[in-house]
């Protein structure tokens, strides 16, 4: 078996690897939805079922993006043939994750699985996270079990908020931000809102979405800098697809109240035409309780691995 790191020329597999995570495939939205075999499926239908993955076309942009901002994924090659993928962020989390490497994706063929595959990824991906001086790993966990069989034994289940939107009174600065932002104006700092995978890759997947695709074309994406008295804080605002009614929030700070920073969040999705925002809060780093009834709440866990005593 040989782990390396992906290029063009596996854009087929790695897609004919996602696209057997998926049972039923659909054609249409809402009531239009009808079953239908994937050859059927033009390449947004495909997009939605489940990412960029699941055609060569957003693939291959995919892939291209992350290879072009020195992210690149790793694939298993066995007996000659690409069978599974994965894809990781390294970055500055501030306190306590530090220098922390975020398992984002990873995949393994049906057909190659209880072939030690997936294990010997992981063993790549931490003897990458030592060389990198980690400090943590992190995943959002399918089967928990596997990942604690690797030292993934710290678990944390998140809420994931959804509030109503509301305007404030309060006085605060608003910047807005180009989309070429560089990663490095967040960097080290905190993320108590929206880290679902890692602070990295929402600051580059937000930065990298360059599929020409018409339906998504006029999604909401916001990268803003705050202020108030109290401090400084750098968010982004974003609808992922036409179907979303809420926007998702993502922020970074280490010197604004997060009660402070949500109702100025909650005020900037009404300007943004939203009457609707999702919340997902970090444990690890918010303790102050939230001064909000959420509409609705669930939870998404993460699970860490510590390489290093954590930060404080």
């Amino acid at each position: 078996m040989e782990i390396r790191a992906a290029t063009l020329d596996d854009i087929t597999a790695i897609t004919e690897v996602h696209k057997r995570d998926v049972a039923t495939w659909y054609r249409g939205f809402g009531d239009d939805e009808i079953v239908a075999p994937y050859d059927q499926l033009c390449v947004f239908e495909r997009y939605m079922a489940g990412g960029p993955w699941m055609s060569v076309e957003t693939c291959a942009i995919h892939v291209n993006q992350l290879l072009l901002h020195e992210l690149p994924p790793i694939v298993a090659v066995l007996d000659g043939k690409v069978v599974a993928e994965s894809e990781f962020y390294i970055g500055d989390e501030g306190a306590p994750y530090g220098v922390v490497l975020d398992i984002s994706v990873l995949y393994v063929h049906p057909d190659a699985q209880g072939r030690g595959v997936g294990g010997a990824m992981i063993k790549y991906l931490i003897d990458r996270a030592q060389r990198r001086q980690c400090r943590s790993m992190t995943v959002v966990p399918g089967p928990r079990g596997f990942y604690q069989h690797y030292g993934f034994n710290e678990v944390h289940d998140r809420p994931h908020l959804l509030v109503n939107a509301r305007t404030t009174n309060h006085p605060y600065t608003m910047e807005e931000l180009g989309n070429e932002t560089p990663y490095r104006v967040v960097s080290g700092i905190p993320m108590p809102i929206g880290r679902y995978t890692s602070g990295r890759q929402e600051w580059e997947r937000h930065k990298m979405i360059t599929y020409h695709l018409p339906e998504l074309s006029h999604c909401m994406h916001r990268r803003i800098r705050l202020r108030n008295d109290s401090g400084e804080a750098i968010a982004i605002l974003a609808q992922h697809s036409p179907f979303d009614r809420a926007l998702i929030a993502h922020a970074w700070t280490d010197s604004m109240p997060i009660n402070e920073l949500v109702t100025i969040l909650r005020n900037e999705c009404v300007n943004s035409g939203f009457s609707q925002l999702r919340l997902l809060i970090d444990p690890q780093i918010v303790r102050t309780p939230l001064a909000i009834e959420p509409v609705e709440e669930t939870s998404t866990p993460c699970m860490m691995r510590w390489l290093k005593p954590r930060l404080h």
